[in-house]
C-alpha cells in the first residue's frame, strides 16, 4: 500500500504573521514490507540413502529471518542438518 512512498523526503514550511517563514529539517520514509514465501524447491524429492539433500526456499520482504522446523519443532544444526536458518537447509545422512 504504501512502498510507492519508501525513500520520500518530507519537509514542513510553517508560516506566521511575521517573516521569515520557518522551514523544518527533511524526514524520510523508509517502508518495510512484510515476508512472503514465493518459490519452494523441489517441491517432492527421492535420493539415495548416503546422497546430500537440500530444500530452498525464495522469500521477499525487510528483516527476513529464517527458521526451518521439523514436525513443527525448531531444528539446530547438527546431525544431518546444516543452515538452518538460512534460504537452504542441507540434509545429509
Amino acid at each position: 500500500m504504501f512502498t510507492g512512498l519508501n525513500g520520500k523526503q518530507y519537509i514542513c514550511i510553517v508560516t506566521g504573521t511575521c517573516s521569515p517563514a520557518a522551514v523544518s529539517t527533511s524526514a524520510s520514509l523508509t517502508v518495510n514490507t512484510a515476508p512472503a514465501i514465493t518459490n519452494v524447491l523441489p517441491v517432492t524429492d527421492t535420493k539415495c540413502a548416503g546422497q546430500q539433500h537440500f530444500i530452498q526456499l525464495n522469500a521477499t520482504g525487510t528483516g527476513l529471518i529464517y527458521q526451518w522446523q521439523e514436525n513443527s519443532f525448531d531444528m539446530t544444526n547438527g546431525g544431518v542438518y546444516s543452515n538452518v536458518n538460512g534460504p537452504t537447509l542441507n540434509i545429509s545422512d
